[in-house]
């Protein structure tokens, strides 16, 4: 019987995958696709640069993205995490605006002088960068579903670290999520 439960255990575990499938380093990461599901995910391009929300299985509790809106006060926001598995690169994508209550359509992204729109951590680094206020700034919201509580859309900014004399150049962006 022992010999038994021992196989039989033996066979299950080795049926067990116990590592994340292998990830080609040769592929680019990808911008995720433009969706309307209320998939809770955020891509852009920085300075060129795919960044894709992402944070890897940790006990912190950070997500890789939120979103919230507001129909009383119009206030709609996203914060987003990008961590390296070693969680040497801690990156925050985030913005804001007022919006109105049919949703789609048009927005300025607002400049909050208390909340860094883009923090980029890397092991004693830290830069913080603000929207810069150019006509380049904006968010369009492509899609809203009140009922389910979805928001999708696209947005572009450019953000400045005025103490590191840095500019970042935030393009291709799009979202979709439920607040």
């Amino acid at each position: 019987m022992k010999k038994l439960i021992f196989l039989s255990i033996l066979i299950l575990t080795s049926c067990v995958d116990f590592g994340p499938d292998p990830v080609d380093p040769n592929k680019p990461l990808e911008l995720p696709p433009i969706t309307m599901e209320g998939k809770n995910i955020l891509g852009c391009k920085v300075n060129g640069q795919v960044w894709v929300s992402s944070v890897p299985f940790n006990l912190s509790g950070y997500n890789s993205f939120r979103m919230g809106y507001d129909s009383l006060s119009g206030h709609f926001g996203i914060n987003s995490l990008w961590i390296t598995p070693g969680n040497e690169i801690f990156e925050n994508l985030k913005f804001e605006s007022i919006v109105i209550n049919k949703l789609v359509g048009d927005y300025k992204i607002l400049r909050n002088i208390n909340v860094a729109n883009f923090i980029d951590v890397a092991n004693i680094n830290y830069n913080q960068y603000w929207i810069d206020n150019t006509p380049k700034n904006k968010l369009s919201i492509t899609y809203a579903n009140k009922l389910k509580n979805i928001i999708s859309g696209t947005f572009e900014f450019t953000a400045i670290d005025t103490l590191h004399n840095d500019t970042l150049f935030i393009t291709e962006g799009r979202f979709d999520g439920k607040y």
